[in-house]
């Protein structure tokens, strides 16, 4: 794969198909793309990948065959409804700060004070949107917390660490969120 640089990562839309290195290169460039609300997001992402380790772990165990209903139905919701919300929102976060970001270029550069009014406008208003982002990472990863928590006592008990960085992961994501 060649090199990510900040021009050709502005027209990457998929940062979740980088390698990892590229990843973390691209969040530790100076640049305000990608953030601290897909990093959050990331963050929650890694937990659910995490849970279902665990999960699936646990099914394959005939001593958690009492649990495995349950875990069934936690893996269920981990892949149909939390893991699908938390990678929309984490491209969401970068779609949004991209047009924040944008502007805020445009407004440093314009030359009016008319042109930097109407871009500061533009930015606030992109702004307001991308502040309802990390509020829905933050919702979506308390919300998983109980379904983490659950799987921990549960879940394979040779697995805890998976199942322990994983609700880290998600109260990290919670706080991160808030912070924003």
């Amino acid at each position: 794969m060649p090199k990510i640089t900040r021009t050709s990562r502005e027209s990457i839309a998929n940062y979740l198909g980088f390698t990892t290195n590229d990843l973390l290169d691209a969040y530790g460039s100076g640049d305000h793309i990608p953030g601290s609300g897909s990093a959050a997001a990331l963050s929650a992402l890694l937990a659910f990948e995490l849970l279902r380790t665990v999960c699936i772990l646990s099914l394959r165990k005939k001593t958690y065959e009492a649990v495995h209903k349950e875990l069934r139905e936690i893996l269920r919701n981990i892949e149909e409804v939390y893991r699908p919300r938390m990678r929309r929102l984490f491209d969401e976060d970068i779609r949004v700060f991209r047009l924040v970001s944008a502007n805020r270029i445009l407004r440093d550069a314009a030359v009016t004070p008319t042109e930097r009014d109407r871009y500061n406008r533009v930015a606030l208003r992109h702004q307001r949107t991308a502040t309802t982002v990390p509020i829905q990472i933050c919702e979506t990863a308390f919300e998983a917390l109980e379904l983490a928590i659950r799987v921990y006592d549960i879940g394979f008990k040779s697995a805890r660490g998976d199942s322990g960085v994983a609700i880290s992961n998600l109260l990290s994501s919670v706080s991160g969120s808030l912070f924003i």
